[in-house]
């Protein structure tokens, strides 16, 4: 139940705050006074579109916040499921906050949610009724989900089933239809993919070996200076044929050294220094030999390297920029291969999946079909019954189902409502001859209905006396405050008759504050009361007529409260 709704700086409202109550709530004023400003406050509340036009003039923000109290258990299990701590006294306050820069926040209990999930928790705690909804009755389809509603758990269940069964189909023939593709085209990607892998695996690739390829091609072609200069260095080094070698030279300087010795012994270090070269000297000679020595510069090999490294060239152009490329491609492609290779066995089982997917949904969907019929009996009934309190006497009300064989969301069934009005005349759809007085109460019956089923503990009722007047009001009225015997209803009204009816009336009226106009929000009862009613019946407050009047009205709508 909504307690209450504060507002601030929205729109024509610098600042206001209702305290409501159990029952039925009513708000009435003037045309102009700014009475649709309260259910665009609540619809923001539900999550509906933010716009910085709700900005007062003057002001940087806008706030609408309502505080809640619930019973049903569904709030609490929502508040867990998306992590929000629910108050142990089984109260919430939603809160809306729309800034100049653009932006806006949507908070439960002072915490900052997103949109969605505020959008969540408010569609369980307020159902607002007004133009939009009532033109959506209309829709075939929004006709089938109030059937859906009353037909209660068990067709709820039902209903739910299906539409896991029709998401399931959908997925599998996703996966079908990915699969499937065209054979002809799959066919060619096997081979493509076979050719590739054959030309890969057959040059036997390795990491690294281009590198040694390369290497290997600039040794090659120049065997000939890698002869001639270990020879020479050989030979100016160790074996010396037209001159000293230097380790000719070497071994002449130590023995000369060791003639000093006796003189000055510090040439020992010298000397034993100069001996590690000699041995250094020794072994560069020694793999000088065995480099000339096992030299196999075989121009086989040089045409064998460059033919290999043309393939690699080639393989690169193809599949890769190098050959760690190539091998990742080579296991990509084999990857692909073995899922087109095992696509047909996936089709199979796909195929089975879809079939036995297909028998559940159509079982399930006929156990839908056949809820739905029960419960559409029962709805004519009740609408018939409904209605015929709302001043229409001879009204015929039928919701007819159609079945066909296309799976959808919903199961097999189509509905439309379908009314006659008048006496001797045959129903017909009522999207095409509804008045919309007719259409307004067709509504109000089905909300009436549906409280019953629905958790939703605050109903909004916009403009409920749309299309009508007179005796037909009170009618409304009195539908009104039987709703409102198991739900909390704020019905904004310009009808007096419907008003005369109300717990709580608060007036909503423009005033002038500094040169401003505001709208200002007030409760009302007693003497108040009888006066706004005199208004709403077209007379002057001080009109005796129209004041007896308004007091009838209340008395009358008393009488018939007493009774219900």
């Amino acid at each position: 139940m909504l307690e209450q709704l504060r507002i601030e700086n929205f729109a024509l409202v610098e600042r206001a705050c209702l305290d409501f109550h159990p029952g039925l709530n009513i708000m009435t004023g003037e045309t102009g006074a700014g009475k649709s400003l309260i259910v665009d406050a609540l619809g923001l509340l539900l999550g509906e579109r933010a716009s910085g036009q709700y900005i007062r003039t003057g002001s940087d923000r806008a706030v609408v916040e309502g505080y809640f109290t619930y019973e049903h258990e569904e709030v609490a299990h929502l508040l867990e499921e998306l992590g929000l701590e629910a108050s142990p006294d089984n109260s919430m306050m939603l809160s809306r906050e729309i800034v100049k820069n653009g932006k806006n926040y949507c908070r439960i209990n002072g915490k900052i949610v997103p949109l969605n999930m505020f959008q969540m928790v408010g569609s369980l705690l307020v159902d607002i009724h007004g133009q939009n909804e009532q033109l959506s009755l209309l829709l075939p389809e929004k006709q089938l989900h109030m059937l859906d509603l009353r037909g209660g758990a068990q067709l709820s269940g039902v209903s739910e089933r299906v539409k896991n069964l029709y998401n399931q189909l959908q997925k599998v023939q996703a996966e079908l239809n990915a699969l499937h593709g065209d054979p002809a085209e799959r066919e060619k990607m096997i081979s493509y993919y076979q050719f590739q892998l054959t030309e890969i695996e057959q040059a036997q690739l390795r990491d690294g070996e281009e590198e040694e390829l390369l290497q290997r091609k600039k040794i090659l072609q120049n065997s000939e200076k890698l002869l001639t200069g270990t020879s020479q260095a050989y030979e100016l080094l160790f074996k010396g044929m037209s001159q000293v070698s230097a380790y000719d030279q070497l071994s002449q300087g130590i023995a000369m050294l060791e003639q000093l010795v006796p003189i000055d012994d510090r040439f020992k270090d010298i000397i034993s220094l100069s001996q590690s070269c000699l041995y250094q000297l020794e072994e560069v000679a020694r793999q000088l030999q065995d480099y000339l020595a096992n030299a196999d510069f075989d121009s086989n090999e040089l045409e064998e390297v460059v033919e290999r490294l043309e393939l690699l060239g080639r393989l690169k152009r193809k599949y890769g920029a190098t050959i760690e490329d190539i091998l990742n491609y080579q296991a990509d492609i084999r990857q692909s291969l073995a899922e087109l290779e095992q696509q047909e066995g996936k089709i199979a089982l796909l195929s089975q999946q879809k079939v036995h997917l297909e028998e559940e949904y159509y079982q399930a969907a006929h156990e839908l079909s056949g809820l739905r019929r029960k419960a559409a009996a029962i709805l004519e009934k009740e609408i018939q019954d409904s209605l015929r309190q709302l001043d229409m006497p001879a009204v015929e009300f039928e919701c007819r189902i159609t079945s066909n064989s296309k799976i959808t969301l919903s199961g097999l069934d189509e509905l439309e409502f379908y009314i006659s009005p008048n006496l001797g005349e045959p129903p017909k759809p009522l999207a095409k001859i509804a008045s919309g007085g007719e259409t307004a109460r067709v509504m109000l019956a089905l909300k009436a209905i549906l409280a019953q089923v629905d958790s939703v503990e605050t109903m909004v009722f916009d403009e409920a006396d749309s299309g009508i007047g007179g005796l037909t009001a009170l009618k409304v009225g009195q539908k009104l405050v039987q709703i409102a015997q198991s739900r909390q209803v704020l019905c904004i009204t310009h009808s007096p008759q419907i008003a005369s009816f109300g717990d709580s009336h608060f007036l909503l009226y423009k005033d002038s504050d500094f040169g401003r106009t505001v709208t200002n929000i007030k409760r009302i009862e007693g003497r108040e009361k009888v006066e706004e009613l005199a208004r709403m019946l077209g007379g002057r407050s001080d009109v005796s007529t129209a004041f007896k009047h308004a007091e009838r009205l209340i008395e009358e709508a008393a009488q018939v409260t007493r009774l219900l």
